[in-house]
């Protein structure tokens, strides 16, 4: 996956930041700690779909399903974009789509729920594999004027 964002790349005003150190004989750490607590005022509700940004995410969906990587790059955030890009150019771009495809449903995908504040939108949305049931969210951003994937999270869904 793409590196992670400084709390400082989000519109939150709160984080959770700090180095950890560990100094032992035999183990050393140094580990650094910058985790934006984000807000949960998401914005108004979208319609029924996710509006545009659920369109977007639709969209995205029916790139993921090719597992072509130049099917997708478009649909993603420029960061993230970037780390496929560059991926690819490892010769590495099928072991890069199979990490982000094995949380993402192959089968089928619904948006249940969204809200948009800004150029930021959150979808909930449901879907499936040809073997089980997801749930999961993603985060959308408005980049150049449309929407695109920015991060997305999955977990199997328990009926």
């Amino acid at each position: 996956m793409p590196p992670e964002k400084p709390a400082s790349a989000y519109s939150t005003p709160l984080a959770f930041a700090g180095t950890l150190r560990i100094k032992d004989t035999d183990k050393n750490a140094d580990v650094k700690i910058d985790t934006p607590i984000l807000s949960d005022d998401h914005g108004p509700a979208l319609p029924a779909g996710g509006g545009d940004p659920g369109k977007a995410y639709m969209a995205y969906h029916e790139a993921m399903v090719t597992g072509v990587p130049a099917k997708v790059v478009p649909h993603l955030s420029k960061a993230n974009g970037n780390y496929i890009d560059e991926a690819v150019k490892k010769g590495k771009g099928a072991q890069i789509m199979k990490v982000y495809a094995k949380e993402h449903p192959d089968k089928s995908v619904k948006i249940v729920r969204g809200w948009s504040k800004g150029d930021t939108a959150l979808l909930l949305w449901e879907g499936e594999t040809s073997i089980l049931r997801l749930s999961g969210e993603a985060v959308m951003v408005r980049e150049g004027g449309r929407w695109v994937v920015d991060e997305e999270l999955s977990e199997l869904k328990m009926q």
